[in-house]
């Protein structure tokens, strides 16, 4: 460790303007959420020991309407590939918005099961996502429930606004995720380097699988 931090290279300016605006970014919701008489919490820390698995809410809101609280992540996109997550010219025009990112997802979607889903004082989580270059957002609904069909809690997700659509599975179960923690905790407290997550070389097989 001591090696590779005198070989660190510092993150390109570039870079850094980038993180500088997405924090831009939350803190103008932060101050939305003052200014508008809904602000609850911010920076909420989130700790699942069980798996050793950390991280922070950005904001806590009252939703006035049923007079819940709720947990909101903020994200800040830009450039072409924001138009996956805010949804197309073409297809906002429909009434249609994008698809959050699976980390997006996964990571609003641990803080709702853990926090949230564990106080009957709160609702449904909201994830936020601003273009920083166009000024168009898209705010999602977040929920975490038992899909009965494979016993495990899944992600799902819909259009809140400003086009409300229909809850959509994610297939992203917490089960899935919390795995993934344990199997790398595990090789850490064994000291066993974990195996690769994809391949050097595809099989025959593969090949066929990937192409089709």
């Amino acid at each position: 460790v001591k090696e590779i931090k005198t070989k660190e290279i510092p993150p390109e300016t570039y870079l850094q303007f980038i993180w500088k605006q997405g924090e831009l970014y939350e803190d103008f919701l932060l101050e939305s959420a003052k200014n508008s008489g809904v602000y609850i919490d911010d920076q909420t820390q989130v700790y699942v020991p069980e798996f050793n698995v950390s991280g922070k809410i950005d904001i806590v809101v009252l939703d006035p309407s049923e007079s819940k609280y709720r947990i909101l992540e903020a994200k800040s996109v830009y450039g072409f590939n924001a138009n996956k997550v805010l949804g197309t010219p073409s297809e906002r025009k429909q009434g249609q918005m994008g698809v959050p990112k699976p980390n997006y997802l996964m990571q609003l979607g641990i803080y709702q099961w853990w926090y949230a889903n564990n106080n009957d004082d709160f609702s449904d989580a909201l994830l936020v996502a601003g273009a920083r270059d166009t000024g168009k957002y898209a705010e999602f609904g977040l929920t975490v429930e038992l899909n009965e069909e494979t016993g495990e809690d899944h992600i799902y997700y819909y259009q809140n606004d400003p086009y409300p659509g229909d809850k959509v599975d994610s297939k992203i179960s917490i089960q899935n995720i919390m795995s993934q923690y344990k199997y790398i905790q595990d090789c850490l407290d064994t000291s066993v380097i974990p195996q690769r997550d994809f391949d050097l070389k595809y099989s025959d097989e593969q090949i066929d699988t990937l192409y089709s």
